[in-house]
């Protein structure tokens, strides 16, 4: 059994907003899910970028025909996550109201 007593102080985490990355492929590393798109843990965007990040590569890389094409592929990741994902950044950075 727990022991819960009733509090009377109010508990403040600082958070730290982060600049979007730029780029997230850099040559042969790329940056995915929680490394790639720094967001507060409270908010439940950063666990869906994650879940999107990998839907793009697998719609990129099920059909790969040639080792060739990976750098080509990649790009087109960065390129199509990139904006997306600076934009869910940005706007879990933005406070929001309690709901009552």
């Amino acid at each position: 059994m727990v022991n819960a007593e009733k509090s009377d102080t109010t508990k403040t985490q600082l958070l730290q907003n982060r600049t979007p990355l730029s780029i997230y492929v850099s040559g042969k590393p790329f940056l995915i899910g929680e490394a790639a798109h720094l967001m507060p843990a409270f908010n439940t965007l950063w666990r869906n970028q994650a879940l999107e990040d990998c839907g793009a590569l697998l719609a990129l890389f099920s059909n790969l025909t040639c080792k060739t094409l990976i750098s080509k592929r990649l790009i087109m990741f960065d390129r199509v996550r990139g904006k997306r994902a600076n934009r869910q950044q940005i706007v879990s950075s933005v406070p929001t109201l309690p709901v009552n």
